[in-house]
């Protein structure tokens, strides 16, 4: 596999500067072109995987196992988060919705983007458990928020497409 083609400069401003404005142009009446999210469940999505990126909570670590191997591979390859694939951890449809509003949703992801890496500013070593990618450190973590954030934007046309795979050169 391809590594992943990213610098960390580039993700953290497409975390930092390219997400809120693309996040702009998100409507709450906007269709997804697959699953069954609503805006403003991905936003409240997006924001609950930047909490659980913190260690907010406190999900025990899967088993060393070859799968386990693979799926970090997978997730420093260039290649995006295929269309329709699903955390088999997550509920098949969308739960409730935490916020009035698609704006209060946007707030509060735009405060725990900023809260990531105040975070890992003040504990570069930190880790924190992702369940299908297991313990990951705060580089792993923004390779991980990048193709996330890409995959929901690309589903809500905020992308014209995938930003992965990224051509050589």
């Amino acid at each position: 596999m391809t590594p992943f083609p990213y610098t960390e400069d580039e993700t953290t401003r497409f975390l930092r500067r390219e997400v809120p404005a693309l996040l702009a142009g998100l409507a709450s009446a906007q269709v997804p072109t697959w699953g069954q999210l609503t805006p403003q469940h991905m936003v409240e999505h997006l924001a609950g995987a930047m909490r659980l990126s913190m260690g907010r909570y406190n999900l025990p670590a899967p088993p060393a196992s070859p799968a386990l191997d693979l799926m970090q591979t997978r997730l420093q390859a260039n290649a995006p988060f295929p269309p329709g694939v699903r955390n088999p951890r997550m509920a098949a449809t969308p739960g409730p919705l935490r916020h009035a509003s698609l704006t209060a949703a946007t707030t509060e992801l735009l405060l725990t983007i900023d809260e990531f890496f105040d975070h890992y500013a003040r504990q570069p070593a930190a880790t924190a458990v992702h369940p299908m990618f297991g313990p990951l450190d705060f580089g792993q973590w923004r390779v991980f928020h990048f193709k996330h954030f890409s995959h929901h934007f690309f589903q809500f046309g905020l992308l014209p497409t995938n930003l992965l795979p990224r051509p050589a050169g």
